[in-house]
């Protein structure tokens, strides 16, 4: 994949690219109080394959969020299914993906904003509801990211990450992220239901996260955000 130039630090896309181990120092303690949204799945080709692999979110009755450069640089992405309710032994469900509505079809493009995609599942899931979007990520706040990194199970990552800062579409999390992290939700507490606010797109270093906020998207097919 190629990656837009970065003005300020330079960043991986984690669906592409190995992160390093995680120190005592950076790691942030996962969130086991949170209650379930079984709405975040993990996107690959098969149930057994190890990478690439990504992770999404149900966001309407087929529809899921994910990072465009997940769905790679073009057409329906058939290729991918959506697996919910993963654990190591496998997938509650699995679910195929139609067809792609990108944000952009070239990750060569430097708007980051515009790498946000809209997978069109083939039948909605029995398991999983959707879960709303909103605004309400703010600096100097907490937010919710979940995801299915790259690891010996593809164990579900749920974590709290404090905003760091914001500029323009893009957020900044202090939290760690690694491979198969894009796409995954960030989520804001709205009247204690939680909803989507963001997606996650790369890593900044070894210990934060870039992601982007719903609310600067210009996509077909996005809810209105209210």
């Amino acid at each position: 994949m190629i990656l837009p130039r970065l003005s300020a630090i330079a960043l991986a896309i984690l669906c592409a690219l190995p992160v390093p181990a995680q120190t005592p120092e950076t790691a942030r303690t996962t969130e086991t109080a949170l209650p379930e949204l079984p709405g975040v799945g993990r996107l690959a080709t098969r149930q057994e394959d190890s990478r690439p692999s990504c992770s999404g979110t149900l966001i309407g009755p087929r529809q899921v969020l994910t990072a465009a450069h997940c769905t790679g640089d073009g057409g329906p992405a058939r290729w991918l299914n959506f697996f919910i309710g993963w654990t190591g032994d496998g997938a509650a469900e699995r679910i195929k993906v139609r067809s792609a509505l990108r944000g952009r079809r070239a990750l060569r493009q430097s708007e980051r904003s515009a790498d946000v995609a809209i997978l069109n599942l083939t039948h909605p899931p029995r398991t999983a509801e959707p879960l709303p979007v909103a605004r309400g990520l703010a600096a100097g706040g907490i937010a919710r990211v979940i995801a299915y990194p790259w690891n010996e199970d593809y164990e579900r990552r749920d974590q709290t990450c404090p905003v760091i800062e914001i500029r323009g579409a893009e957020v900044l999390l202090d939290c760690p992220a690694q491979g198969g992290m894009s796409g995954g939700p960030v989520l804001v507490n709205r009247g204690g239901g939680w909803a989507v606010a963001g997606v996650v797109i790369a890593r900044v270093g070894t210990d934060r996260t870039l992601a982007i906020r719903l609310d600067r998207v210009d996509l077909d097919g996005l809810p209105e955000i209210p």
